[in-house]
Order: structure tokens, then C-alpha cells, then sequence
């Protein structure tokens, strides 16, 4: 997946330290000069994760991370301070909900590896709630065919342990595999009941659904920025 950070500072001498600390890391990098410009950057380019000095005229990185977060509150959020006191990070984290705080000068290697690493709990993130969703849009599917025949859920096997369906129920279960994102087809087994294979299990798909939804949530509450709980 592409990524891209936005660097902003009001010091040419920073930001070009810290353009050229980065330029090999396995993302885009953009610059901007002031906290306004940031923000414009932000409206017109997807960005994944902000480093922001706090000591800028006009409007200060803490005030300016306080604003991505209302706007884009997906993107992760750093902040580089010259004065490390205990206001300016009790104020970066309750107003930006900032995820680190580094003083300048700052370690490049440090920064480079806390960017890489938020990028791929971002990541992680997002393929939670992806899977999350997919589940759910499942488990709806499944539930609705339920209600539509009672009992579809609950299953019956021949000796060899494949599952027999009925033929009116054929179309149904064809239905709910289009609706679940996925294929699946039942075999006709020489003009007796329709039987579906291991391979295509329709209980197994049920069990396992709920399973990784389950897991899914969890794995989506362990990710979340610990700020964005401080913040509220």
C-alpha cells in the first residue's frame, strides 16, 4: 500500500534534514512551510500520517494537529517541539490526540521507525474494519436467509459427512454466496439430493464468520490510538 507523510515546519534547514533522513523509507514525503499551507495539503492530497514542529508563527502544531484531527481524524499525527516541557505534552495529546512527541533535534533512525511502525498499525487498522465489515455483511446475509427459510442454518449430512440440501433450497444458498462476496454452486449427485461438498461447508462458513468478526473487534479496539481515548 502507498503511503505518504507531510512534513511541516517554518524552517527550510528542518525540513530539508528531514526530507533527506527519509528519502529511502517505502513512502511518498511532502512538505509544507506553515501550518496553513499543511492544511491545504491535507484537503487536496490523501495523507496518512502528519510530523508537525509546534513552534510555528501564526498557528502553532498543537492548535494545527488539533484541526487534522477534527478533519481528518485517520490520519496519525506527530509533533516535534523544541521545549519537551510537560504543558506542551499534556496540550498535544488532549487537543491533537498525537500519537509521539519527539524534541528537536530529533533522532532521524527513532522517527523513521515510529513512522514506519504507526503506518502499518494504520494499516492493520484498516484491514480490521475491512474485515469487520465483510463479516457483518455476511452474518446479515446468512441471518436474512434464515428468516426467509427457517432452519436452512441447521444442517443435514449423509454417511460421507456432505451436507444435503433439499431443492428448493438450492437457489437459496446459490443467493446467499453472491451475497456474501463470494461463489457458491451446489453439485447434484446422480439425480438424488443435492449435496454440498466439504470444500463448500455451509455451517463451517456460519462458525467461522462469527468467529473472525469476533476477532476482528478485538484486533480493531487493541489498535486504536491510545490518544484518541485521552483525547475525548
Amino acid at each position: 500500500m502507498s503511503h505518504k507523510v507531510l512534513l511541516v515546519d517554518d524552517e527550510p534547514n528542518v525540513l530539508d534534514g528531514l526530507r533527506r533522513a527519509l528519502h529511502k523509507e517505502p513512502y511518498e514525503v511532502v512538505c509544507a512551510s506553515s501550518a496553513i499551507e499543511g492544511v491545504s495539503v491535507l484537503r487536496s492530497e490523501a495523507i496518512d500520517l502528519v510530523v508537525s514542529d509546534e513552534d510555528m508563527p501564526g498557528m502553532r502544531g498543537t492548535e494545527f494537529l488539533a484541526k487534522v484531527r477534527e478533519e481528518f481524524p485517520d490520519t496519525v499525527r506527530f509533533v516535534l517541539t523544541g521545549k519537551a516541557t510537560l504543558e506542551v505534552a499534556v496540550e498535544a495529546i488532549n487537543r491533537g490526540a498525537v500519537s509521539r512527541i519527539f524534541t528537536k533535534p530529533c533522532n532521524y533512525v527513532d522517527l523513521a521507525i515510529a513512522i514506519r511502525d504507526s503506518l502499518r498499525q494504520k494499516d492493520l487498522m484498516a484491514e480490521a474494519l475491512r474485515l469487520l465489515h465483510t463479516v457483518k455483511r455476511q452474518t446479515a446475509a446468512l441471518e436474512a436467509l434464515e428468516q426467509q427459510i427457517p432452519g436452512i442454518t441447521r444442517l443435514n449430512r449423509d454417511a460421507r459427512g456432505a451436507i444435503i440440501l433439499s431443492d428448493k433450497d438450492v437457489a437459496a444458498v446459490e443467493s446467499l454466496g453472491d451475497q456474501a462476496g463470494g461463489t457458491t454452486r451446489v453439485n447434484q449427485d446422480n439425480g438424488g439430493p443435492v449435496i454440498l461438498r466439504k470444500e463448500e461447508v455451509f455451517d463451517a462458513f456460519l462458525r467461522e464468520a462469527r468467529e473472525i468478526c469476533d476477532k476482528a473487534e478485538r484486533q480493531f479496539e487493541k489498535l486504536k490510538p491510545s490518544g484518541e481515548e485521552t483525547g475525548a
